[in-house]
């Protein structure tokens, strides 16, 4: 059954389910409070339908939970908040109690904004935005949003949460999903604000409301981010990232900075990371640092097995006291202490040592403990092994560093037909081997190696000999 009210709502439609007798089928809509007498409406039937009559129809007014004066809108004006993008918490939809929100307490406890509304909004006062807190179990907010593009897309989803004690809960419902539950830990205090992460969100493009679900109290909450991260730039390791060359996604996506703007003069002026360079520098950096921050890379590492590598950190500073950590596949280093490098344009490297990584695409994250420096470049070097040679031997190994073919000269100096040669690559995985042969034999090895640092091993089971020698595939 269609129903059609002009010029106060759409056309309206219901299935219903027939009869062979007369029933009462109550269909219910909202008409905004029409004051013109000439309203008119028209009632039409479609499906199958044959021999079906309709009589008696009326309309009334009807006792509606929530303002039917005030339908459900985006706040303020509106317009759906655009995803990707990030949403405050305190702009919650417009239409009231039990329809764009649920709150338990009768009026607003905070000093931030809608104060006519329940939803407990505040602002500290080093905070660049409002916050939602006094959080009830069973609590939830609405936001009518617009997912760009044109087709299913998964999100990385980032709450802004702050909490003195923890034991907070919440979970995001959404498009006909629902996350887990996620937990609040303890993060130093009601304004000192972490992100948490929900991934691999799925959101179909168009204007939809999601739902903020509050199970359990304990936290406060500011913002919402909604980000499909990406690389800034095609960042290969072993190889050098420029610090200013961070991922795309925004905000609590492709990192986390606690100043509103760029306060440098470098480049991406339209994101919060403070990106700098000075005359004399051949290259950017990162600088005005605070704890918490944080910047995130995509990368790709090279190669076939996991490697161990030394990453190396341009870093600056006047005073020194900096520190930062390194995060990455399932791994994370010791917290690596700045000292004063002598200015904040006086670049020296530190090191962090064996960093194993896996081959692939990963995201590794660059973690600000405390500030007081500026970040220029990491480089990821591949770890080299220690070679001992165990006899001295005339073993001839060329070309070295080699690209397609490798030839190794077996020794002469004594008879042997049980010789061996193994190539061997960082993780001690054997990755090439030829035995049963025969001394002073020549053999090429023209293996599918990835770039980086091998043993070739030769033994000679005959005569209990053995040797090595590091070599270079690039």
């Amino acid at each position: 059954i269609g129903l059609d009210i002009d010029p106060y709502t759409d056309y309206h439609y219901e299935a219903v389910t027939l009869s062979s007798n007369w029933q009462v089928y109550t269909m219910s809509f909202i008409m905004n409070s029409p004051t013109d007498n000439n309203t008119s409406f028209g009632l039409y039937m479609g499906g199958n339908t044959i021999n079906t009559y309709i009589d008696n129809v009326s309309l009334q007014k009807a006792d509606c939970e929530g303002d039917s004066n005030n339908p459900q809108s985006a706040y303020p004006s509106g317009v759906p908040h655009s995803i990707p993008g990030t949403i405050n918490t305190a702009h919650y939809d417009n239409g009231g109690q039990d329809v764009a929100y649920h709150d338990t307490s009768n009026d607003n406890r905070g000093n931030g904004i809608r104060q006519d509304e329940s939803v407990d909004t505040h602002k500290y006062n080093n905070s660049p935005d409002y916050l939602v807190g006094w959080i009830a179990g069973g609590e939830w907010l609405e936001f009518t949003v617009n997912v760009q593009g044109q087709e299913q897309q998964e999100y990385t989803v980032s709450y802004e949460v702050a909490s003195k004690n923890g034991g907070g809960q919440f979970r995001l419902e959404y498009d006909g999903g629902v996350t887990d539950n996620i937990n609040v830990n303890p993060t130093g205090g009601w304004g000192a604000f972490q992100t948490i992460e929900s991934n691999n969100i799925s959101l179909s493009p168009g204007v939809q409301v999601i739902r903020l679900y509050f199970i359990k109290p304990g936290f406060n909450i500011r913002n919402i981010i909604f980000g499909a991260q990406s690389a800034y730039e095609t960042h290969n390791i072993p190889g050098t990232i420029n610090a200013t060359e961070y991922d795309n996604g925004g905000q609590g996506i492709g990192y986390y900075d606690t100043s509103e703007d760029n306060r440098g003069n470098g480049i991406r002026q339209d994101e919060s990371v403070d990106t700098h360079k000075y005359n004399n520098s051949p290259d950017y950096l990162v600088g005005w640092i605070a704890g918490g921050e944080w910047l995130e890379f995509t990368v790709n590492v090279q190669g076939q097995g996991q490697q161990e590598y030394t990453v190396s950190y341009e870093v600056a500073s006047k005073n020194g006291g900096g520190q930062f950590r390194l995060e990455y596949d399932g791994g994370v280093t010791n917290d690596i202490n700045v000292n004063s490098t002598g200015g904040w344009a006086i670049f020296q490297p530190i090191q962090s040592n064996n960093i194993s990584l896996s081959p692939g695409q990963q995201v590794i994250r660059l973690y600000f403990t405390k500030p007081g420096f500026n970040i220029r470049n990491i480089t990821f070097q591949l770890s080299q092994p220690k070679v001992e040679q165990t006899q001295d031997v005339d073993l001839y190994v060329y070309p070295n560093p080699f690209s397609n073919e490798l030839t190794v000269e077996l020794p002469t100096e004594m008879e042997s037909d049980a010789m061996s040669v193994q190539v061997i690559d960082i993780t001690g995985k054997v990755v090439y081997e030829r035995t049963q042969l025969n001394a002073g034999q020549i053999i090429q090895i023209k293996e599918e190696l990835s770039n980086g640092f091998y043993i070739l091993k030769w033994s000679d089971e005959k005569n209990k000999m053995s040797a090595t020698r590091k070599i270079i595939k690039q």
